[in-house]
């Protein structure tokens, strides 16, 4: 396996900070992975801290990542599948200036067990997914709550349709009471469009 300490990755011109950094990534595979393929690994990340943000034009700091992950994706994908990916210690925080919206995710884990990232016209079966996180809303500090989501997921074969099955959602605030949410999610017309 490979494991990465204390790894750094700028930000687009016109943004501060980081784009993302974190203190350890481990990723392991077999040698029957490599040689039989697909690529099946272990990934393992623990403190990552991740900052998405829009400037006051709309425009995000992950548009020129994206815009290099779709022509590497161009023609045939590569066989590839992750049989875990584990999340720790984390927080992600969103920044749009325009809609006065500053929102941390903090204490982020995340966890879910074999899923194919590559689609090779096999219809997927559902792949269990936990997460918990304390939502952090530092214009409005009084909705700060603790939250959890477990649930499982699909991700259709051409792209354009994600599902949630018996999905359960809990959110925890100071002197209130727990809030619950259950059902299924189906979110379609994933594409984007020019």
């Amino acid at each position: 396996g490979v494991e990465l300490y204390n790894v750094q990755l700028g930000n687009a011109p016109s943004f501060n900070e980081d784009f993302l950094s974190f203190q350890k990534a481990s990723v392991q595979t077999s040698w029957q992975s490599i040689i039989g393929g697909p690529l099946k690994v272990d990934i393992h990340i623990d403190g990552l801290d991740l900052k998405l943000a829009r400037n006051i034009f709309g425009q995000g700091n992950w548009d020129d990542l994206k815009q290099r992950f779709q022509a590497s994706q161009a023609g045939d994908a590569s066989l590839f599948a992750a049989h875990t990916i584990h999340l720790s210690n984390s927080t992600m925080t969103w920044i749009d200036p325009k809609h006065h919206q500053h929102i941390r995710f903090e204490n982020l884990a995340l966890q879910t067990k074999p899923f194919e990232a590559h689609y090779a016209g096999i219809e997927h079966l559902y792949h269990p997914l936990t997460l918990s996180f304390t939502w952090n809303d530092l214009t409005h500090p009084e909705h700060k709550s603790a939250r959890n989501l477990e649930t499982k997921w699909r991700l259709h074969r051409n792209h354009e349709q994600l599902d949630f099955t018996k999905m359960l959602v809990t959110a925890t605030m100071p002197h209130q009471p727990t809030t619950t949410l259950s059902g299924d999610l189906n979110l379609s017309d994933l594409q984007s469009t020019p």
